[in-house]
């Protein structure tokens, strides 16, 4: 009898501490609800408005969505308190009390961005390459949670003015996206088999791009509500709007990313654990479990922030799904890794993890690897001794292998190259250049702990 199979994904947009003030908190009110408060009174008398908004006490349009989003205000604000939520979310106690049905664990996919944008920076974020991952990585607990959780990559498009609260529609007006994975290859030895896009906007640019290089995106934010076309579209930048909402994956088309069509990497959907809007409730953790029993391998992923404590969120996630899995007793469903469910709900398997080998001979770079990378060819990074990033482009030489001139080797400190098949095994392989020579670099990078 066929298996009929549900993986449970909890994704979270990694964007670390965060502020906001009760200006920032009211002039939100005020942009999604219409109203005018006065956001210049002093701190006393805004703290007594924005008490008597979450009591329900003011006279607005909707005060229980205005509660609601109150409700999800609550940040983590500091280093200290960040790392204090994490060590919760992240007990092995605490993981083992949502363990599935088969005894795993709980598990995280962490999708961590690189704050980048500095014009502004009111909200006090950590800014720089590998701010966030780094600060992620020494606040969770250790052993544990490497060996359980994946590490993935979510990414804001940058605006040309580098405003860091404003959606930008393309994601080639910079080329922050290149610069970040080099970061993350040379600096900190990771590369993303997982990707969620910023406010989960995605259009056919980043669908072209994310092609050659990662297979599992988990950015379908596909839902039905009752919000009109033009809202959806003039007030939210919304998108998704014609993507199948039913739970089904699929491989999107070059020229639609809201169609299945003709490209390799595969969309998943994911919706909000805990906000006003695309949130994952009863029903839809049903149609999943529904869509489960028929014997189609289905994956439902709720996602949360960082920036907001995390236990609280795992535990209405797993107490949600447990409930409506009484209800599908042939269902078999399992606490995964972002990358894990994508590959068993896709039937895919590594016999082995991916390993690279490089070398330079005359002036150029040659790179092979043990078995076919998705995409077309390795992520190729260099950084420069005088401290810049750049991505190359390889010629193909054989099925796995690849080669690149280096026109200025001189100039050039580390090359490294990050990659994963299409199961989701990643790898990564680094050249330094020493007295004019490049060795092979063991280890994990050079993560210095602050930006250059």
């Amino acid at each position: 009898m066929t298996t009929k199979r549900l993986y449970l994904v909890h994704a979270i947009d990694t964007e670390g501490p965060l502020t906001q003030s009760l200006k920032a908190t009211v002039l939100r009110v005020n942009e999604l609800f219409g109203t005018d408060f006065d956001t210049e009174m002093d701190h006393g008398a805004m703290c007594e408005l924005v008490g008597r908004l979450e009591r329900g006490e003011e006279e607005v349009s909707d005060k229980e969505e205005v509660k609601r989003l109150l409700a999800t205000v609550n940040f983590l604000s500091s280093r200290a308190a960040y790392a204090e939520a994490l060590r919760a979310a992240g007990d092995e106690v605490f993981r083992r009390k949502l363990a599935d049905p088969e005894g795993n664990p709980y598990r995280y996919s962490w999708f961590v961005l690189d704050n980048t944008a500095t014009f502004i920076n009111p909200r006090r974020r950590l800014v720089g390459y590998g701010q966030v991952y780094h600060c992620l990585r020494e606040s969770l607990p250790t052993p544990a949670s490497f060996d359980l959780d994946g590490f993935y990559w979510h990414y804001h498009q940058m605006r040309r003015d580098q405003h860091p609260f404003v959606k930008e529609a393309s994601f080639f007006s910079s080329d922050e996206y290149e610069q970040i994975l080099c970061h993350r290859i040379i600096e900190s030895r990771d590369f993303p088999a997982a990707y969620r896009a910023g406010y989960c906007l995605e259009r056919w640019d980043a669908n072209l791009w994310l092609e050659n290089w990662i297979p599992f995106d988990y950015s379908l934010h596909s839902i039905n509500f009752e919000f009109s076309m033009h809202k959806r579209i003039a007030r939210e930048n919304d998108f998704w709007l014609r993507a199948p909402a039913d739970w089904s994956h699929y491989h999107p088309d070059s020229h639609d990313v809201e169609r299945p069509g003709n490209l390799k990497r595969t969309l998943f959907r994911s919706l909000c654990v805990n906000t006003r809007l695309y949130s994952l409730d009863e029903s839809e953790v049903r149609r999943a479990f529904e869509r489960a029993d028929r014997g189609e391998p289905t994956v439902v992923s709720g996602f949360s922030h960082d920036f907001r404590a995390i236990a609280p969120e795992a535990e209405k996630l797993f107490e949600l799904v447990s409930r409506v899995s009484r209800d599908f007793p042939e269902v078999q469903w399992r606490n995964a890794t972002a990358v894990e469910a994508a590959a068993g709900a896709l039937g895919r398997d590594d016999d082995e993890p991916l390993q690279f080998s490089m070398r330079v001979e005359d002036d150029v770079l040659y790179v092979t690897s043990n078995q076919p990378v998705f995409g077309s060819e390795p992520f190729l990074a260099v950084k420069t001794v005088d401290h810049r990033f750049y991505q190359q482009n390889f010629v193909r030489v054989g099925d796995t292998a690849w080669g690149t001139p280096l026109r200025h080797p001189e100039i050039i400190h580390y090359l490294g190259v990050g990659a994963c098949t299409a199961a989701g095994s990643t790898a990564t392989a680094l050249l330094e250049r020493t007295n004019g020579t490049f060795v092979n670099v063991e280890g994990k990078g050079y993560w210095s702990g602050s930006p250059e």
